[in-house]
């Protein structure tokens, strides 16, 4: 089983902010080996007494709430610290691991419910992770942070699971979302990490975050499939994923014969 932990970040109430929505999928056995990665690094960083504070990259950035008493320099080191984390993680079974975002520009996707477009892109991305051939067959589940959309979600992927999305049947996902207290579980926050970082990128143009997790969002063939901008101008935007797709259509066009060259008869000629 693969479990796929997502969190969000930025707002769809405000017209002028992103929204991003981030996971990490981890195979069940390797759970474990990835909640000790991030405690060894929280020890390294955070007295005792700290150690069981919740891991929330916006106040953990700013400052605010439980980390305002801590000094920015430890606070950055220890954000540093989980990005790597989060881009080099290897699974000790060997099994799949990714990550997975998809940020909303503001005003994309004027015509559909902007919430559920982004979930709906971000299941389907990593459903096409779980179909792609790699030994036995693989099923996954979505663990959520329970504090804002459990009651939005739960009917619309039960729908998109019985029904089918608007791309395809999510055949793979064995359940709806599980929805959880985020401050129980190091790995929701991670998957917040990954939203934040994303929504930084993209907010801010600050990618200080993102650049050290990028090799480990789903790619395959030169194309990213783990990280998806929706916006109005995909054609045109130079961003990673944009280009990523972008070359991929130019790559399968196909390619305009030359037109045959008439060589003229010569008369009296032999």
């Amino acid at each position: 089983m693969i479990l796929l932990y997502i969190d969000e970040s930025g707002s769809l109430d405000n017209p002028a902010d992103h929204f991003a929505v981030g996971g990490m999928a981890v195979h069940e056995s390797d759970v474990e080996a990835m909640r000790l990665e991030v405690e060894r690094i929280v020890q390294k960083h955070l007295d005792p007494h700290l150690q069981k504070v919740e891991l929330h990259a916006q106040p953990m950035r700013s400052g605010k709430g439980e980390w305002r008493s801590i000094p920015k320099e430890v606070r950055t080191k220890l954000l540093e610290s989980l990005s790597q984390l989060l881009g080099t993680f290897k699974p000790p079974s060997g099994h799949r691991y990714g990550l997975f975002s998809v940020i909303k520009a503001p005003a994309a996707v004027a015509h559909a419910d902007p919430l559920e477009r982004t979930f709906e892109e971000l299941l389907l991305r990593f459903h096409e992770m779980l179909v792609r051939p790699k030994g036995p067959e693989e099923f996954g589940i979505v663990v959520a942070d329970k504090a804002k959309y459990e009651s939005i979600l739960q009917p619309v992927v039960r729908r998109w699971r019985e029904s089918g999305t608007r791309f395809a049947p999510l055949t793979k996902l064995v359940e709806v979302p599980l929805f959880v207290d985020s401050r129980a579980t190091r790995l929701i926050q991670l998957a917040d990490f990954v939203a934040h970082a994303v929504y930084r990128k993209y907010q801010a143009a600050d990618g200080t975050y993102l650049e050290p997790m990028l090799p480990r969002f789903d790619a395959t063939g030169g194309k990213m499939h783990g990280l998806v901008h929706l916006t109005k101008d995909h054609l045109t935007c130079t961003c990673l994923p944009c280009q990523s797709r972008t070359t991929q259509r130019k790559a399968k066009a196909p390619k305009a014969k030359a037109p045959k060259t008439k060589i003229p008869k010569v008369v009296g000629v032999k």
